[in-house]
């Protein structure tokens, strides 16, 4: 079988992988976004990055055609790793002023360097991404853990695919037994984005369901309300490239939703609980993963870079 289409059959995809091995199209006119948060990442002081906020910029660039060997972004991937690698303290969480960030940050933040040593063939910084995906697992390991939430589930078995494509299947194995409780839960809400992280999660540990189910519990009915249902939604619909094409109208009007923002357009306005640029470098994300899919012909599968 050709390998996307292991990763599409098998939901072994990570956040940036399936963006980057598409053939670049941008139908959704990513770029001047792409380029407006470049400017934002040379600009900002360590003092006032974040652990989650450089995840998901890092995720966007990957997405988008970047690593930090070659593509325009390459630069800016590379002081994000380099700052996160700074503020990983000597048990493996992020901490930046000796603050340890969440438990879903850290699992974000780990996801993300995992894909960017990855994809930019930079084994260096495997111990980075290792040690910060085995603390992530402590946290929630620990004896006074609260229970994981769906949202922290849905990153650990995103996670989870991440390590497993690279060959760490003891720690994929760890990760996914975290998240377990959530796809056995049998619940809904009380939020549609609560779910769209659960049946992601169950989709992930290799549970079945008809594609229009699928579609009608994960979608949101504002794509730009909020981001991260947003994502969670998408990768949910990764595999069912139908059902994802028939919600192209709605990818379409988030896309021109920046034309609306204030400024010069190219970053969609601050969604709630996110700021301008997070908000855009997660949309980013999400429109090149539904570009990437919508893009993809089963007779003519890429090869892996």
């Amino acid at each position: 079988m050709a390998f996307l289409r292991v990763l599409l059959a098998t939901g072994v995809w990570g956040t940036a992988l399936l963006a980057q091995l598409q053939p670049r199209q941008d139908r959704f006119d990513l770029q001047p976004t792409v380029a407006a948060l470049r400017t934002h990442v040379a600009a900002t002081g360590d003092a006032d990055r974040t652990v989650a906020g450089s995840a998901w910029l890092m995720q966007a660039f990957l997405a988008t055609g970047s690593t930090m060997r070659s593509g325009p972004s390459r630069s800016e991937l590379r002081l994000l790793a380099v700052w996160l690698r700074v503020v990983q303290a000597k048990d493996g969480r992020f901490a930046p002023g000796d603050v340890p960030c969440s438990r879903g940050d850290q699992v974000l933040a780990a996801m993300a360097v995992c894909e960017l040593s990855t994809l930019s063939n930079y084994a260096l910084l495997k111990p980075t991404w290792v040690r910060a995906a085995d603390a992530a697992a402590a946290t929630f390991e620990a004896p006074d853990a609260t229970p994981v939430d769906t949202y922290e589930a849905a990153l650990l078995a995103l996670l989870a695919n991440s390590v497993e494509w690279v060959g760490e299947r003891d720690l994929a194995k760890r990760l996914r037994h975290l998240a377990q409780p959530v796809a056995d839960a049998h619940s809904v809400g009380p939020t549609r984005r609560e779910d769209a992280a659960r049946q992601l999660v169950r989709q992930l540990l290799g549970a079945t369901a008809p594609a229009d189910l699928i579609a009608a519990l994960v979608w949101p009915p504002d794509l730009g309300a909020d981001p991260l249902h947003a994502f969670l939604a998408v990768h949910a619909l990764t595999p069912h490239r139908a059902q994802l094409a028939r919600h192209l109208e709605p990818l379409n009007r988030l896309a021109a939703r920046r034309a609306a923002a204030a400024g010069d357009g190219a970053l969609w306005p601050a969604a709630t609980g996110l700021d301008a640029v997070t908000t855009s470098a997660v949309l980013t994300l999400v429109l090149s993963q539904a570009e990437a899919q919508l893009a993809h012909r089963d007779d003519d599968p890429p090869k892996p870079k």
